[in-house]
């Protein structure tokens, strides 16, 4: 599926499947979408593949949430509850994947974490674990950062040890002597 400027919006594997088989034409669908619905449509097509992490996944969502967001049809905390049709909230996006919202906030959760963090664990068996993921958000930025480095490293070769390690390290660098 492509836009109207060309731009791929689904069939990333398909595409580079007959790439590889030499083929130099595919069939493709157009859709004529603003920029906004083009990525939204691309957020949820990647968020149905089965091989992403879960800082992946959350990143999807998060971004699903700002798209929709940008479009005016996002329901956000403050507003009045009765005067909100139309608008989607976080209940019904846990409701399309088929989750409480619980769960559903629970696994958006890895996207709160620090950036370098996420780079380090991004292809690690470690941001596989959702439990550690949502853990690791909960730290503090330099602990995020120092827990990546002890397990990227090996100088850590569980999660929880390098969670011990790096809060006590950064712990014992504010304490005064």
């Amino acid at each position: 599926t492509i836009d109207g400027n060309n731009y791929l919006i689904a069939g990333n594997h398909r595409l580079s499947a007959h790439k590889l088989l030499g083929y130099k034409t595919i069939q493709c669908i157009r859709k004529e979408t603003s920029k906004i619905y083009g990525e939204l449509m691309e957020v949820m097509e990647n968020i149905s593949r089965a091989e992403l992490n879960h800082i992946e996944i959350a990143e999807h969502m998060v971004k699903r949430e700002e798209l929709l967001d940008e479009l005016g049809i996002r329901f956000k905390n403050g507003k009045n509850q009765y005067n909100s049709e139309g608008l989607v909230t976080t209940t019904q996006l846990a409701e399309e994947y088929g989750m409480s919202n619980r769960q559903y906030r629970m696994k958006r959760q890895p996207a709160s974490i620090v950036d370098k963090a996420k780079d380090l664990f991004r292809d690690t068996k470690f941001s596989d674990n959702l439990v550690d993921m949502v853990t690791l958000s909960k730290q503090e930025p330099q602990v995020q950062k120092a827990m990546a480095l002890l397990l990227v490293t090996g100088k850590c070769l569980t999660f929880k040890r390098a969670l011990v390690n790096a809060n006590v390290t950064a712990y014992n660098s504010t304490r005064e002597f």
